[in-house]
């Protein structure tokens, strides 16, 4: 009999559990097992590729990109934390070479290490692109003005891929343009010696 009332008491204890409490739990377990899955993902992710990858490559130059940028004498001098972004896309620029465009915001304007100077606060946005090639910074300009390797005046500017298209139609629409003015002077010569030799043709 005791046996029988202890079954009885189990199953009432197991019918007393409701279906939403039970759901509960169910999403208890769910949220806790994705945060794992997620980093056993990414984790798989860097796993699989080889580490002369061109994703690794890839994001190991962006790394370092960032890392310099981070450590140059212009931002550590006055660069605002938080401001730096990433304006544009990567862009290959040949066999592990990448070029990143950089944005970030100072307190005051000028560039490099400014210890020493006059300086009223003023906040001033640059944009920064550098280029990383074989593991390695080989270029990088601010603005456009200044050169964050020999820490110099730069009046170096790149082109990049939009830039380059850019030049190259502006040089098909002149080409087009000259054309155009020479076929037109032509076929006007010519049809001025039609017009004469009818004229003459007519006088006789």
């Amino acid at each position: 009999m005791g046996e029988k009332i202890n079954d009885y008491q189990m199953g009432g204890i197991i019918n007393g559990i409701s279906m939403n409490k039970l759901t509960i739990l169910l999403i208890a377990m769910v949220t806790g097992l994705v945060p794992l899955l997620l980093v056993s993902c990414a984790d798989d992710e860097d796993s699989n590729f080889a580490d002369d990858s061109p994703w690794k490559i890839k994001k190991k130059s962006f790394q370092i990109a960032e890392d310099f940028l981070g450590e140059s004498p212009t931002f550590t001098y006055d660069g605002i934390k938080g401001s730096v972004e990433q304006a544009l896309g990567e862009e290959a620029v040949g066999p592990d070479k990448w070029r990143y465009l950089f944005s970030f915001s100072s307190k005051y304007e000028g560039y490099g290490d400014r210890t020493g100077e006059q300086l009223s606060e003023k906040r001033t946005y640059h944009e920064v692109l550098i280029t990383v090639a074989d593991g390695e910074v080989t270029k990088a300009v601010m603005d456009g003005d200044w050169d964050m390797i020999d820490q110099t005046e730069s009046d170096d500017w790149e082109w990049g891929e939009a830039g380059e298209q850019a030049l190259y139609g502006a040089i098909s629409v002149f080409t087009i343009l000259i054309m155009l003015t020479i076929m037109t002077r032509a076929s006007g010569s010519i049809i001025s010696r039609i017009e004469k030799k009818q004229d003459a043709a007519i006088t006789e």
